[in-house]
């Protein structure tokens, strides 16, 4: 069976290379892009390059809307993905707690947390049925990695046959 991973914020930095490196591996590669048009097509190029299949989808990893494209996207571009990797996060504005807005508290939710379980609950359905899945929640729980608390709510959010790396 052919690995197909499907990478969100795969256009820029961690996510692009990450992108780059499953496609060196073999693996076919759907990412999502914010707004960056041009460095979503070089990463694709570059993916190609490696003699895999790659696409580029924009969607924002907020809107449900969006994931239900993402990964409709995939499916008929290159076959249903058995690889998630939940990379897209932003940092918000940096300051003092007091001084922290309700509005970018929440979007940086909505990013780093919320899409990423969007995008887990979106696949985990489809994937309870097969032999092999990789779900990895990448930065947002990095800061937890050694909670027990934090392996645990992740790990009840997969089915048994799926791993994480968490």
């Amino acid at each position: 069976m052919k690995n197909i991973a499907i990478v969100t914020g795969g256009s820029r930095g961690i996510g692009a290379a990450t992108a780059k490196l499953l496609a060196k591996s073999g693996v076919d590669v759907c990412f999502s892009y914010q707004s960056d048009k041009a460095s979503a097509e070089a990463v694709v190029a570059a993916c190609v390059a490696e003699g895999v299949s790659a696409h580029a989808v924009q969607a924002d990893v907020t809107q449900r809307e969006d994931i239900a494209r993402l990964f409709s996207a995939c499916d008929e571009a290159l076959g249903s993905p058995n690889i998630l990797i939940n990379n897209a996060g932003i940092v918000g504005e940096a300051g003092k707690l007091v001084d922290l807005k309700p509005e970018v508290l929440q979007h940086v939710f909505e990013v780093n947390l919320f899409g990423a379980i969007y995008c887990c609950k979106k696949r985990l359905n489809a994937w309870q049925s097969r032999a092999a899945a990789w779900v990895v929640p990448s930065s947002i729980f990095r800061r937890w990695r050694q909670s027990l608390a934090a392996r645990m709510s992740i790990s009840t959010m997969l089915p048994q046959k799926a791993r994480s790396t968490a």
